[in-house]
């Protein structure tokens, strides 16, 4: 009888034991787990980002909004547009973004601010605008990176308000760029519209005679287009003119953003 009591009283004692030592055990793991979870995960952390360069005639273009541009194809649709400012050094990152799906592009596109003022305020020393080419595939996560893209303008040269046929429109060219082409435009803003077409890395253009549509004495305007063969394409600002044999000498200045040219 006395030995059943001690053999009981051993299995108590030895229950005891084995439910205080448990949980401590089990505390234990838990704060093992819980200090190196953050390790196993740190190296899960996204790190994904698509980055670029904005400069000005070769020098760093600081402080100024650049947007990341999520389009489909081929309606191009814009699904969404994400922003980034520039550092001292010109470069701007968009981190994380989502990867794109079938027929979905991305590409940069800048607008010079000013453009929304009145013209008597427009920054000319800048492109009115630039997109790049297209990011035609991205994987979240993965690092992309985009030529440098230049908002330096090029300069026009100011012409009288009324001017003769011929006439020799001029700009200057953007020297750090010898590869680029240029393109002369001119429009009503309505459905006349006359493009040269590449004319290559020139600074003039002779119009020889008024193009099919257009008409003396009616009021126009110009400007010039920029493709880069890495960059993607731009536009400068734009003056006005009219084709007549006489008239005020005054010297055409910035006018209003053009209504009719599709920048994108």
């Amino acid at each position: 009888m006395v030995a059943r009591q001690l053999r009981w009283v051993a299995l108590a004692l030895f229950g005891v034991l084995a439910w205080a030592v448990w949980p401590t055990w089990n505390v234990r793991a838990q704060v093992v787990d819980r200090i190196h979870l953050p390790v196993v995960y740190q190296g899960h952390l996204p790190s994904g980002a698509i980055t670029g360069r904005l400069l000005n005639l070769g020098g760093a273009e600081v402080g100024t909004v650049i947007e990341l541009v999520k389009y489909s194809v081929p309606c191009c649709t814009e699904l969404a547009t994400f922003t980034a400012t520039t550092s001292l050094s010109g470069t701007f990152s968009f981190e994380t973004p989502m990867g794109l799906r079938t027929n979905e592009r991305y590409y940069l596109r800048y607008n010079n601010p000013t453009q929304f003022g009145p013209p008597n305020a427009y920054d000319t020393t800048r492109v009115l605008s630039w997109t790049s080419f297209d990011l035609t595939a991205y994987t979240y996560n993965e690092v992309a990176a985009f030529p440098d893209i230049d908002v330096g303008n090029v300069s026009l040269n100011p012409n009288p308000d009324v001017v003769p046929v011929p006439f020799q429109f001029g700009w200057g060219r953007r020297a750090p760029y010898p590869t680029e082409s240029y393109d002369l435009l001119l429009t009503d803003q309505g459905p006349n519209f006359f493009g040269t077409g590449p004319l290559g890395y020139v600074d003039h253009y002779d119009l020889a005679s008024l193009p099919g549509g257009f008409a003396y004495d009616t009021p126009y305007i110009w400007g010039v287009h920029i493709a880069s063969p890495t960059a993607g394409e731009g536009y400068s600002f734009f003056f006005g003119v009219t084709f007549g044999s006489g008239g005020p000498t005054s010297l055409s200045a910035p006018v209003a953003v053009p209504a009719g040219i599709a920048l994108r």
